[in-house]
């Protein structure tokens, strides 16, 4: 069988070659928990399933990054950017995005609870199905995002800037003002 490579350390040199990895070895699930990849780049990289709890990706540069499916529990992207991104049914529970650029990504079915997206932006984000329980939003940038069912039981939207007419969900349990 062969060796797993240094998955942190392929990634912080090449997403290509870690990208090249994942597409050779599909079935082999790499684990990037309590990572150290604060600043990387990681333009278009495949974490599709990956573990990455407890990772530090604080300004991370993480456009276009496909993280369907991957544990992002207790992340902490402060300030990261997310732009397109793909978080299709991510767990991504306690973890702290205060500050994170969201643009056009991709959350569906995610698992947000305890989150911190305060002071984000998340325009044009899609949220549509997502477990939102206790995730706090304040100050974030929540204008033109899709929360089509999504559970909004005990979720902090103070002072987000939003338009509450646009959201398809049940808001009765949301901390409003």
């Amino acid at each position: 069988m062969t060796e797993l490579p240094n998955f942190v350390m392929l990634l912080s040199t090449s997403v290509n070659a870690f990208n090249e990895y994942r597409a050779a070895y599909p079935g082999r699930i790499a684990s990037l928990a309590d990572a150290e990849l604060s600043r990387a780049d990681l333009t278009a990289a495949n974490l599709r399933d990956v573990t990455l709890t407890g990772a530090n990706l604080t300004y991370a540069i993480l456009d276009r990054a496909d993280l369907r499916g991957a544990d992002l529990t207790r992340a902490r992207m402060e300030g990261c950017s997310l732009i397109d991104a793909q978080l299709d049914e991510a767990c991504m529970e306690h973890a702290n995005l205060r500050s994170a650029i969201l643009h056009r990504a991709s959350l569906r079915r995610v698992r947000l609870l305890g989150a911190t997206f305060q002071g984000g932006d998340l325009r044009h984000a899609v949220l549509d199905g997502a477990m939102l329980r206790r995730v706090s939003f304040c100050d974030a940038d929540l204008r033109d995002a899709s929360f089509k069912d999504a559970d909004f039981r005990e979720v902090d939207l103070r002072w987000a800037q939003c338009s509450l007419d646009a959201i398809e969900s049940d808001l009765s349990g949301a901390r409003i003002r």
